[in-house]
């Protein structure tokens, strides 16, 4: 799972530098958060039905089960999208506090890349 944070990271500066701040913002609202909300208040609670529905042998209505529910704002199996979210707000905040400056790092090689997966991967 590390690898794909850190694949995800190798393109964020040069696309926050070709968009720009706010586009850049707006393109990861709309990538991350549309599905989030969609698994938090739709897909999320549709299971949770059906679980304690059919698993649990409780008979009653989906509406009878929203009633109670205080399952909401769970990302459950998109919790790598949250965090993917939350890491680039931190890296435009990280970067707007530093002046706006481009990063001077030199991206890593891919026999790196792969001795670092082979290293710290588990």
């Amino acid at each position: 799972m590390g690898c794909f944070f850190l694949l995800s990271a190798l393109f964020v500066p040069a696309s926050y530098y070709k968009k720009g701040v706010l586009r850049f913002l707006s393109d990861r609202l709309l990538r991350f958060g549309v599905p989030l909300v969609f698994y938090a208040f739709i897909l999320s609670p549709i299971m949770n039905f059906m679980v304690y529905r059919y698993a649990g042998k409780h008979p009653i209505t989906f509406m009878q089960f929203l009633t109670g529910y205080d399952g909401w704002i769970q990302f459950g199996v998109l919790w790598f999208v949250w965090a993917l979210l939350l890491f680039n707000i931190v890296y435009v905040l990280v970067i707007r506090l530093a002046g706006d400056k481009p990063p001077v790092f030199k991206t890593p090689s891919i026999p790196m890349m792969l001795l670092f997966a082979e290293c710290f991967g588990s």
